[in-house]
């Protein structure tokens, strides 16, 4: 099962079998979710019980997971154990993390927060080969994506204001260019309530599917903001990797500018998922903090 991860963990001569498997509800990217409960004997004859989540993944996925195990004194994020290719594709292997997802965003834990700080910092300006770079090219595809399936799910009249702020901000100057400026890293990319498991031992940022290279603060527009204090705790978890201190208008810049990504972004999935009510506050949102980078761009 996997490349090895069995004798590497356990000893040459471990072996592991699988004794039981249950599939797992939730979440929208993997065809394949599954709690597998493994038997693994112990190269001394003795035996022990590990519980894994096997899923479905893409290249992009696998690929970040590998780099999340660079990154020192991240806690929230997922241990990889095994990675491999069936006849449906590639998968992935972590262990079972127990717990239960956050109720809202607020939620957030400090643990979460500096996690993603160290991780960003890890990546600045680092590529990480197979995964996906948010530059205008993507940024267009997402535009051009969201447009085909708004229109598909609502009414003439319902589209006029979501189709209005997809058309405008597929080419904005100003967004562009702050997405040429803003430095790249790692990101999650799909940071909400449903991505975070807690338990008493703490949290662990799951689903990295739509992992990316883009501005770091693409995970901090849906979890925090400027006015929060855990806005200040991510800069001082930066500081405390990397011995510099994080530019504050670079965060600002780059907390904009994600709001207005992930407002535009998951529009089809809010009309389909959650209503009207939800797709005209989050145009609105885009809306404002377009009008906020323009403002500090000048």
């Amino acid at each position: 099962m996997g490349d090895g991860w069995i004798e590497r963990q356990y000893g040459v001569g471990a072996s592991v079998e699988v004794v039981d498997r249950l599939p797992v509800a939730g979440g929208y990217s993997s065809s394949l979710v599954e709690r597998l409960e493994l038997l693994v004997r112990l190269p001394d004859g003795g035996r022990d019980t590990l519980t894994v989540l096997r899923k479905r993944a893409t290249d992009a996925e696998v690929a970040a997971l590998h780099a999340l195990g660079e990154v020192t004194g991240a806690t929230a994020l997922p241990e990889l154990l095994a990675t491999g290719t069936d006849a449906d594709g590639p998968w992935a292997m972590t262990p079972f993390y127990a717990g239960n997802t956050l109720r809202t965003e607020a939620d957030v834990s400090d643990e979460v927060i500096a996690s993603l700080a160290r991780l960003h910092a890890h990546y600045v300006g680092v590529h990480v080969r197979g995964l996906p770079v948010i530059d205008r090219e993507l940024w267009r595809r997402v535009c051009r994506h969201v447009s085909m399936r708004l229109s598909g799910l609502l009414t003439d009249a319902q589209l006029r204001a979501p189709m209005a702020l997809v058309d405008r901000v597929r080419d904005d100057p100003v967004l562009l260019r702050a997405l040429d400026w803003l430095p790249r890293t790692l990101v999650h990319g799909d940071m909400h309530a449903n991505n975070v498991l807690v338990d008493g031992s703490g949290s662990k940022i799951i689903d990295w599917g739509n992992a990316r290279l883009g501005p770091a603060m693409l995970d901090l527009a849906s979890i925090s903001a400027p006015s929060r204090p855990s806005f200040d705790l991510y800069a001082e978890a930066w500081a405390d990797a990397t011995d510099e201190v994080l530019d504050r208008r670079t965060m600002y810049v780059g907390f904009l500018w994600a709001t207005v990504y992930v407002n535009t972004g998951y529009l089809g999935f809010a009309a389909q998922r959650m209503g009207l009510d939800v797709v005209t506050q989050m145009v609105e949102r885009a809306g404002e903090a377009l009008a906020g980078l323009a403002q500090v761009s000048r």
